[in-house]
């Protein structure tokens, strides 16, 4: 005896439809494996390969308002520390003005977070003003003194306060470099505060080409 066919004959529609859907899951797969076998871009700073998630933390600005790294998602940020009687903020400031500009002018936006390694309310708030007269979109950020020691070991950042020092002396040792993170929140790579900013632009803008 015949068995009969389990399956209604299908239409040219649903034949059509099931192609499309096909097609969908083929190029899904497709876009997968190009990302996977995709090399890995060669940036101009010192690269951290295979990237590592950037440490978090939530601190505060000068208008009391709780900031964290994961605010920043989907958009490139440049992170550093510094505070008011650090000697290199000249240096620093007028790298991150510039690498900020050619970002910028490109029609991408570029997140600017400086971490004051010194908590002092006043000294932090003279901070603030400091960096919003190189640019008003720099965010500074504070928060206590054990929440800023953890979070600078964790990037190798070193710095040592003298105690009584006036806020507008140039006396804070501080070794920090200007550290990218991406859009993902993984940190990719690490400059010196005179490294070129045409060099750290060319790399944020491999970054955002990657999405």
């Amino acid at each position: 005896m015949e068995e009969k066919n389990r399956y209604p004959h299908l239409s040219p529609a649903w034949l059509a439809i099931i192609g499309i859907f096909l097609g969908i899951l083929l190029a899904i797969a497709a876009y997968s494996v190009g990302r996977v076998l995709r090399p890995t871009p060669i940036l101009r700073g010192a690269m951290l390969y295979p990237p590592v998630p950037a440490v978090d933390f939530r601190l505060q600005g000068v208008d009391d308002k709780n900031y964290s790294l994961y605010d920043f998602r989907d958009q490139p940020v440049l992170l550093t520390f510094s505070c008011i009687g650090c000697s290199q903020n000249n240096t620093l400031m007028s790298t991150l003005v510039e690498a900020k500009q050619l970002v910028d002018r490109d029609g991408h936006r570029l997140k600017v977070l400086i971490i004051s390694v010194d908590p002092l309310k006043e000294r932090f708030a003279a901070f603030v003003e400091l960096i919003e007269d190189y640019d008003p979109e720099f965010l500074g950020l504070s928060g206590d003194q054990k929440e800023i020691n953890d979070l600078a070991r964790s990037y190798d950042v070193f710095f040592e306060i003298p105690i009584g020092e006036n806020k507008n002396e140039s006396s804070v040792a501080l070794t920090s470099f200007i550290m990218l993170v991406d859009g993902s929140g993984n940190w990719r790579a690490v400059y010196p505060l005179r490294m070129a900013a045409i060099d750290i632009a060319a790399d944020i803008k491999i970054l955002l080409d990657e999405e």
